[in-house]
């Protein structure tokens, strides 16, 4: 897979994650928040797959947040990186799955029976996604009380510091 960079603001792909799952949220009576910084600078990322991994986090999210519940993104920049959390209110995850729920196939509840639809590649596709970043996508999480994703990306790569100057 490759990457196309381009320049472009958070906010942007907030803004079109946010629209992409209204629907859902509108159908679970589920609130979503967002929390920017006023100052988010722009980044040089591929816009399409960071905005895939937004899309997969919000999307899990909705999916394990009760009816009536709540989701805060929040997006700021830190020491070059841009760090994006999704917070929900939903059933939480068990330690011992903060890993495992990473993994192709998997959900944290496993069972043939699990209530929750999905094949289970948008955490594996999203953590893949920002590792081509030079990024992370981490998890943490209380078991019945919700859950923070964050995704961490550098707002310039190095690699896309190099591609761009020979431009």
């Amino acid at each position: 897979m490759d990457l196309r960079f381009e320049s472009f603001n958070p906010e942007y792909i907030i803004s079109i994650v946010m629209n992409r799952t209204r629907p859902l949220a509108s159908k679970k009576n589920i609130l979503v928040k967002t929390e920017l910084d006023p100052d988010l600078p722009d980044m040089i990322a591929d816009a399409n797959k960071v905005t895939e991994i937004l899309y997969n986090l919000v999307e899990n999210s909705l999916k394990f947040t009760y009816e009536g519940g709540s989701i805060l993104i929040s997006a700021k920049e830190d020491n070059g990186n841009i760090l994006i959390s999704v917070s929900d209110t939903g059933i939480g995850i068990k330690e011992d799955d903060f890993e495992r729920i990473f993994e192709p196939f998997v959900q944290a509840d496993g069972s043939t029976s699990r209530k929750h639809g999905g094949v289970g590649l948008g955490l594996m596709l999203a953590r893949q996604y920002a590792k081509m970043h030079n990024g992370i996508v981490s998890v943490k999480s209380k078991y019945g009380k919700g859950s923070t994703f964050l995704m961490k990306l550098p707002t310039c790569p190095e690699y896309a510091q190099r591609k761009n100057s020979k431009n």
